[in-house]
């Protein structure tokens, strides 16, 4: 403990100070009463949210990513997820967002709301598929391979005013056949490119390289994988006479899951011909000749075996519905007219529903940030959230501690629900996790069981210096007067233990207060009073399980 004399009490020490949430009030500044929120251009997420004198007052930050810490039961579903989708739905602006339900509570409680404000809402419940959306995270890349097949078919021939002709294509005009060529070649190898780089990142998130002491069998399984994508690509060419055609309802991973199990592991044709029969110049040939054509049968089959444990998650009956076509495409989730709402409901009981809903997220992040990026601002005109629910029961997705970083500048927004610093660390261990805490400008605790989650936050709130008077009497008898000085936490780690039900502690960056805030439960709020929906009652019109999303793979089909 330090000792300092009577002037050092004018310096500026730790100073960090804990702010009551009754110090904010309806004239506070980004603070809007419930019934005007729709005639006010505001935005952000809710900071401070009650009741005074009788009407809900919200108090918003900026637009921002959010780390909510809240461990099971603790309330973060009615006391922060359910208020930010009423409030963000009943704002002028309305924001499109991205919601994981995993209990489909969410949707019950807000879907009517929402469509009420004005959004599309769309469900994609992969706990029960008739009552569901489709979406098949392979058609993409399907359908960007045919684009790039079918140049000739967007050609058009157009008569100028001299009564010459020239060639149109791409919205571009082409004064010669040889100028046509030369952007058609162009464009042709620009979306192949962009293939390849979606099929890399594909293969690479469902197989990535978990051993790597012996990174042999899944870097082998992740290339035969590749080449099963490839050789649907191939197959849906005109030009391949002697197999049946690969169609976009049958470009999909139950053809991969069919093909893998028709293989053997010794024999000419261990591989059905599926791989073998092919030219030598096919890619899905090269790409299969050494994982699994010039391999030993016991090589062989322990390659097919790694990779039939990575497709696990598909082999459900609901995933293999739910992936079989798509009745919804990702670039609905921005629309110019009208906002979106998209529910991911799924069993957070089965560990395989995780693994579709970390790729649904990265193929809508990617999504977006493709739109944004063919913007000349490069930036989304209207914030887009992802409210993710459980973040922590998610698998790794891979380098999201970039993507997060660059989805900020995008207008691109992630609050991320986890249950402690430790399940963030176990899924992205430390260097990882701790980066993208970093890029979580406001974090919330409202509650944890896990010592070390309190304690961390609790440092994280900052300290602030107290100064205590010191006297005491020197050898001679003489009094000496003094000032002590040490530093407390600003928020102790046994207070975040004692919160009561609403209360939340908030931390933002570049504010030297900690806030102590209070959001009112959804059920306390009669503003946010909705009638419920059941998921039952959403209906599409596919069958999944018509013949035309089956491809069937025999021996003559390879001849």
């Amino acid at each position: 403990m330090n000792i300092i004399n009577d002037t050092d009490l004018l310096r500026d020490y730790e100073s960090a100070k804990l702010v009551r949430y009754d110090s904010y009030g309806p004239d506070s500044e980004n603070t809007y009463a419930f019934d005007e929120l729709g005639e006010k251009s505001v935005g952000g997420l809710p900071l401070v949210s009650n009741h005074v004198g009788g009407k809900l007052y919200t108090t918003f930050t900026q637009d921002t990513h959010v780390l909510v810490l809240g461990a099971t039961r603790s309330g973060k579903t009615t006391g922060y997820i359910l208020p930010t989708i009423f409030l963000k739905a009943h704002q002028k602006r309305k924001d499109s967002m991205l919601i994981t339900d995993p209990k489909g509570e969410l949707y019950a409680k807000s879907a009517n709301m929402l469509e009420e404000q004005g959004y599309k809402v769309v469900l994609v419940n992969f706990r029960d598929y008739k009552h569901s959306e489709f979406w098949n995270p392979l058609t993409q890349i399907f359908r960007k391979y045919r684009r790039a097949a079918e140049c000739a078919d967007r050609v058009r021939v157009v008569k100028t005013a001299d009564n010459e002709y020239s060639y149109e294509f791409d919205g571009r005009n082409y004064p010669t056949q040889t100028a046509l060529h030369i952007a058609m070649a162009r464009a042709k190898k620009e979306l192949i490119a962009d293939i390849s780089l979606e099929i890399e990142a594909l293969a690479l998130n469902l197989v990535p390289t978990m051993n790597t002491r012996d990174p042999y069998w899944e870097d082998s399984a992740r290339q035969l994988f590749t080449a099963f994508i490839w050789a649907m690509l191939e197959d849906s060419d005109l030009s391949v006479n002697n197999r049946k055609r690969i169609s976009e309802d049958t470009f999909s991973f139950r053809t991969i899951l069919d093909a893998l199990a028709t293989f053997r592991p010794a024999g000419v044709d261990c591989d059905n011909g599926y791989f073998s029969k092919r030219p030598h110049t096919s890619k899905a040939y090269v790409l299969a000749k050494e994982p699994i054509l010039n391999n030993a049968p016991n090589t062989r089959q322990c390659i097919i075996s790694s990779l039939n444990a990575k497709l696990m998650f598909m082999r459900p009956a609901v995933a293999k519905a739910i992936t079989c076509t798509n009745t919804f495409d990702m670039k609905e989730l921005f629309s110019s007219d009208k906002p979106v709402a998209v529910f991911l409901i799924y069993r957070d009981e089965v560990k395989t529903s995780y693994k579709l809903i970390q790729m649904f997220v990265t193929a809508a992040y990617n999504t977006l940030i493709e739109i944004a990026n063919e913007r000349d601002e490069l930036s989304l005109p209207k914030p887009f959230y992802f409210i993710l629910d459980e973040f922590g029961n998610l698998p790794q997705i891979p380098d999201f501690e970039n993507t997060i970083s660059a989805c900020g500048s995008r207008n691109i927004w992630f609050v991320l629900v986890i249950q402690s610093y430790a399940q963030l660390d176990r899924v992205y261990g430390n260097d990882v996790s701790a980066i993208i805490a970093d890029n979580m400008n406001m974090r919330m605790f409202i509650g944890s069981n896990n010592a070390l989650t309190k304690k961390k936050f609790s440092d994280e709130c900052g300290v602030r210096t107290i100064v205590s008077p010191f006297s005491a009497l020197n050898g001679s008898g003489v009094k000496m007067e003094r000032y002590e000085k040490d530093t407390v936490p600003v928020v102790p780690v046994s207070r975040l233990s004692m919160l009561e039900p609403g209360e939340c502690i908030i931390t933002r960056s570049g504010a030297r207060e900690v806030l102590w805030s209070k959001i009112e439960r959804y059920y306390l709020c009669p503003e946010f009073s909705s009638e419920k929906v059941s998921a039952s009652d959403y209906v599409t019109d596919v069958y999944p399980f018509d013949d035309k999303y089956v491809y069937r793979i025999s021996a003559s089909d390879c001849d």
